[in-house]
């Protein structure tokens, strides 16, 4: 065998040429189409790393109605935490409903004195339960740290029990201050589990019951929509009749929250809500809707190209077999049979194929985290393996509310408080366009020949409306906006923690 193996790299050294082809080629062609199907699995087709996902339902809306969409993930809606409250307890078809900030938050966190920025994420108590996903150290969150008056407790992701503990066991039960609040840290998050969404794991987990100062104020009024809820589906019933079912007891607090004064437009509204439950089992990702498509005709293309270049092989083979008739007739005449003339074959052409599907493999490796900057700039927790083994990849990097005001200038210069009040969104795309636009933090803050644009203004004190010849209601206001998805919300109703 040793000796077949040996004439059969001298028999390619003879040719290096054609060798060499049929590496490239395999190369190119089998990393391609490796590389393009472990990035279609990641990001398309991978579940959640979390038990029986398939149980799992997101809520969403459908695009032309539903309520207070505001986010730029898909058909995701978001929910008060009334609603939420509500829904948990009157719903029959699940058998629990979790929820989730959608948007993550930078805190200062000081830990034994020293100092950081932190990535957190506020949940409902029974968030891990619902997902079931289990500690590896300590315990999760239980219902009753989600309760007013409860003490302040976080859970802390695998990957930041590694990066600032090393692992250390011993740091259960130690202290975190998150801004102002000093928090107690109970439990260590399973490897690998990053949340409900594609992305990277945050540092912390906090109750969404926490509070942090006045910065909170109207988390927990009905006009604040900020959660997104995620339930499982109880045994035997269909993700259709849980639909009919949410829908049901959502349009019941909807009409309960506008009261006995509704008027026929507003409860024809509720009445035409449809909120349909989504599979929650891949969890929600900002990229999945847009890249299944490019996805999918990539991965056609190169395994047209793996084909293509099977062929080409194929044919550099047959010509090289067809040019060593010489040698084969030798080694007939010598007395080698068919069997031994088929294993001669074999093994020269392993000698000149297996390098090229090596370099197929090291191209398979390293192309999918080179190709994912192509689909997004966000980190994405994707794994790229196809055992099931998981894996988070990717930053950290900043989440998607931010809580930065821009600093307020003197002179003309004026909050733009916008007809509605806190109840009503303006439009992110339109504002844009208009002079002033949004700064970097995402505010909206507008001149006032901008607001009252035709005429001189009649400003008012602090908080008070001001009239243009226009009749454009200007006013100097301390509760700027903030940019949530699409839709802009008043800070008092989308402050940080």
């Amino acid at each position: 065998m040793w000796h077949d193996v040996r004439l059969a790299l001298r028999s390619a050294r003879r040719a290096p040429g054609v060798a060499l082809a049929c590496a490239l080629t395999l190369a190119v062609g089998a990393g391609a189409a490796t590389a393009v199907l472990a990035l279609l699995n990641g990001v398309v087709l991978k579940p959640l790393p979390v038990e029986r996902p398939r149980e799992l339902v997101l809520f969403s809306d459908d695009p032309t109605n539903g309520v207070f969409t505001g986010t730029p993930h898909g058909t995701l809606i978001l929910f008060s935490t009334p609603s939420f409250e509500y829904l948990r307890a009157q719903q029959h078809t699940l058998g629990d409903v979790a929820a989730f900030q959608t948007g993550g938050e930078r805190l200062a966190a000081r830990i034994d004195g020293s100092a950081e920025l932190a990535d957190v994420r506020r949940v409902s108590g029974n968030y891990f339960a619902v997902l079931g996903v289990r500690a590896q150290a300590g315990r999760l969150f239980a219902a009753t740290d989600d309760r007013a008056g409860a003490p302040p407790v976080v859970v802390i992701s695998d990957a930041y029990w590694d990066r600032r503990f090393q692992r250390d066991a011993t740091m259960i039960g130690r202290s975190v201050i998150l801004r102002t609040t000093p928090c107690t840290i109970v439990g260590v998050a399973a490897r690998g589990f990053y949340g409900e969404s594609m992305r990277v794991a945050p540092d912390f987990w906090m109750p969404i019951a926490i509070t942090s100062g006045s910065q909170t104020a109207g988390y927990d009024e009905h006009h604040t929509w900020w959660l997104g809820l995620i339930g499982r589906l109880k045994p035997s019933v269909t993700m259709t009749q849980a639909g009919v079912d949410v829908n049901a007891r959502l349009q019941e607090f909807l009409i309960d929250e506008a009261g006995s004064a509704v008027s026929p437009e507003r409860r024809d509204e509720i009445a035409h809500t449809n909120i349909a439950l989504a599979r929650g089992d891949l969890g929600r990702s900002a990229i999945r809707a847009r890249a299944i498509t490019p996805l999918t005709l990539l991965f056609v293309l190169v395994v047209l190209l793996l084909v293509t270049a099977s062929i080409n092989v194929a044919s550099l083979l047959i010509a090289r077999a067809t040019a060593r008739d010489r040698v084969t007739l030798i080694h007939l005449m010598l007395g080698a049979n068919r069997s031994r003339l088929v294993w001669i074959a074999l093994v020269e052409t392993l000698a000149i194929v297996l390098p090229g599907l090596l370099a197929g493999i090291s191209v398979a490796l390293a192309s999918p985290r080179a190709l994912l900057p192509l689909l997004t700039a966000a980190p994405l927790p994707i794994d790229f393996s196809s055992d099931g083994a998981r894996r988070v990849a990717g930053t950290r990097d900043a989440r998607g509310r931010r809580e930065r005001a821009a600093p307020r200038r003197r002179g003309c210069d004026r909050w733009h408080g916008g007809r509605g009040g806190d109840r009503e969104g303006r439009d992110v795309a339109a504002l844009r366009r208009q002079p002033g636009g949004l700064d970097g933090a995402g505010w909206r803050r507008r001149r006032d020949d901008d607001c009252c644009a035709g005429g001189e203004s009649r400003p008012g004190d602090a908080g008070e409306p001001g009239r243009s010849n226009r009749g454009v209601a200007c006013r100097v206001s301390e509760t700027p906006y903030l940019v949530l998805g699409k839709r802009m919300w008043p800070k008092s109703a989308a402050s940080a923690i």
